[in-house]
Formats: structure tokens, C-alpha cells, sequence
């Protein structure tokens, strides 16, 4: 097989595209000939920040593709079959192995590559507005950084629910841009003045849910947006820096803030079946995965540092 790996961190360049040994599934793992590997914000953190486990690590968590073998008591699949999968590393090769536990059958009439933005970006913006933010109908949501991929996936599914969208971004034209995808008012960041933008936006209230996928000295800010028993929903630190916020705002505004990381249970019934449902709206036509530019593997330090630049709409495969 063909991967990007790397043996030191750094700079996009660290990634070197070269010919490796073919993996084989294991029992309970499948087989899976990539055909469209979605870069995430955790596999550019990775790539910059942690130090790979071995060299010639393979980064990267989304993939999509064609079965191309079965492990040993691996039931539901079939060699042929088009699947999207998710795994801790390993997607940025042509060929991978993931636990079936950790793959979904990709529905007629998806695409390949919108199939592999799904789990992770669509997911964790599920897990995100509902299961821990409890957005309801009527409610207002922030979402702090909204272009990125799983925020650009939260604007669609909290409008779906018939909620309001409020978003910060880098310049009026990127926030224009995503009034198609279920923006309805933009903040331009960085900005001193996001509590009183956002409490004139909503007649002095607050939003009663943030997303933050940034964290970093905005954090106090994203807090203090927050309305009375609000709720505060970490899924990122993409500003690299160290988050720094008041506790005692949670207390005196009888706030609530909550942090997770959906890798963790794509195993579990109840998060598969949702990504599950989650790739049949998208095939639905319910929602849509934007994607930006795509890129071939042997290309993928140009993608990784194309991915890395401001004023994006969309993802990168």
C-alpha cells in the first residue's frame, strides 16, 4: 500500500508519501481500500503536537472505501461492499484496517467522499447539540469558529431542529458564505466584543447553547454569551493555546459545561446506529458535506497545509 507517514512532528513537510506493507484484518477488523480520506482537525493537531508511536506512523481518523477483506467472525459486511469507517489512526494510506465495529454501510445514492466527513464531523456536532447541549426548538445556539468541519455540520442539524445559529468567523464574507447552510447571524473574530454582540443579537438574553471547538483565552468570553442555565459544549482546543476561563460565571449564571470525545464510543450500539441515521439523511439529501478542494494522497502535505489556512468553507479530502 501507498500512506503518508511521519516520524517526527512539525510542519506539513514531516509527511512523507511512500510504499509500506499491506495490512491484513485481524479477527472482528475489516479490510478497506480508501477511496476518500477526510483530514480532520485532530489528525492536523496530531501531525503538529504528539509524538507518533513508532515511525512511519500513519495519522488520520475518517476514511471511505471498498471492502477488500474480512477478518475472522466478521458479520453484516461484504468483500465489494462500500463502507465509511472510522479508526484512531491509519487514514491516510490506500488500504486500512478498522474494527467493523467502527464502520457503516455507505447508502445508495452518497457519494464517497461526503461518506467519509461524516462519523467524526457530523457526528460529534450530533453528540454535541442534543445529547450534551440539549438544544431544543426555538433555542438559540453559538457556534464559536463556524466554518470549521464539525461546526459547519452543527449549523444544519440546529436548524433542522428549528433552532436560531449565531456564528463567529474570520471575515464577513466567510460568515456570508454559510447563511446557505443554516447561519443566521455572524460575529467577525477576533474580537473584544463578543458578550455584547452576541447580547444585542439576542435583546440581552444570551444564547442557551455554545459550541466551542476552539477553546484558548476565548473561552471566558464564549461563557459570558451564555444565558441564564445555559449550556457551555467543549469539543476542541484548534487555538493551541491554554484555556482560560471563570469558574464563578457557571455558578452565578447557573450555567453548565460539558466536554467529550466521540472517538471514545463509535463502538458502542447507541453513537453507530446514530451515525448510521446520520448518513442516511445526508444520502437523504437532508444535509450535505461541503467539501472545499480535494487533493491525491500523494499530494497530502500540500492538502495538510492547505487544510491549515484561514478563511476555508468546507473540508478537505
Amino acid at each position: 500500500m501507498f500512506a503518508l507517514t511521519y516520524s517526527a512532528n512539525g510542519s506539513p513537510d514531516v509527511l512523507t508519501y511512500q510504499e509500506l506493507p499491506d495490512p491484513t484484518p485481524g479477527p472482528g477488523e475489516i479490510l478497506v481500500r480508501n477511496e476518500a480520506i477526510a483530514i480532520e482537525g485532530g489528525d492536523v493537531l496530531l501531525r503538529q503536537m504528539y509524538p507518533p508511536p513508532a515511525p512511519n506512523h500513519v495519522v488520520g481518523y475518517s476514511s471511505a472505501g471498498t471492502i477488500a477483506g474480512l477478518g475472522e467472525g466478521v458479520d453484516g459486511f461484504t468483500v465489494g461492499q462500500k463502507v465509511a469507517v472510522f479508526g484512531h489512526e491509519g487514514s491516510h494510506a490506500s488500504l486500512r484496517v478498522v474494527r467493523a465495529c467502527e464502520a457503516w454501510a455507505v447508502p445508495n445514492g452518497l457519494d464517497i467522499g461526503s461518506a467519509a466527513c461524516v462519523a467524526v464531523a457530523f457526528g460529534t456536532a450530533q453528540e454535541a447539540l442534543f445529547a450534551h447541549g440539549r438544544l431544543a426548538e426555538g433555542e438559540t445556539v453559538m457556534l464559536q469558529g463556524a466554518a470549521g468541519g464539525v461546526n459547519m455540520a452543527a449549523m444544519q442539524l440546529a436548524k433542522a431542529a428549528g433552532a436560531r445559529v449565531i456564528g463567529t468567523g474570520s471575515s464577513v464574507a466567510q460568515l456570508d458564505a454559510l447563511r446557505s447552510y443554516g447561519l443566521d447571524d455572524g460575529i467577525v473574530y477576533p474580537t473584544e466584543t463578543l458578550r455584547e454582540q452576541v447580547l444585542e443579537l439576542t435583546g440581552g438574553k444570551g444564547v442557551e447553547l455554545a459550541i466551542d471547538p476552539v477553546g484558548g483565552a476565548m473561552l471566558d468570553q464564549v461563557i459570558s454569551c451564555t444565558a441564564e442555565q445555559g449550556r457551555i459544549v467543549l469539543i476542541g482546543g484548534s487555538s493551541r493555546e491554554k484555556s482560560l476561563m471563570d469558574a464563578v460565571q457557571l455558578v452565578l449564571g447557573d450555567r453548565t459545561m460539558s466536554g467529550f470525545m466521540l472517538g471514545k464510543a463509535f463502538h458502542t450500539p447507541r453513537v453507530h446506529a446514530m451515525v448510521a441515521g446520520l448518513l442516511d439523511r445526508m444520502a437523504a439529501g437532508e444535509l450535505a458535506a461541503v467539501i472545499d478542494r480535494s487533493f491525491p494522497l500523494s499530494d497530502g502535505a500540500a492538502a495538510h497545509a492547505y487544510a491549515q489556512t484561514r478563511g476555508r468553507i468546507g473540508r478537505i479530502i
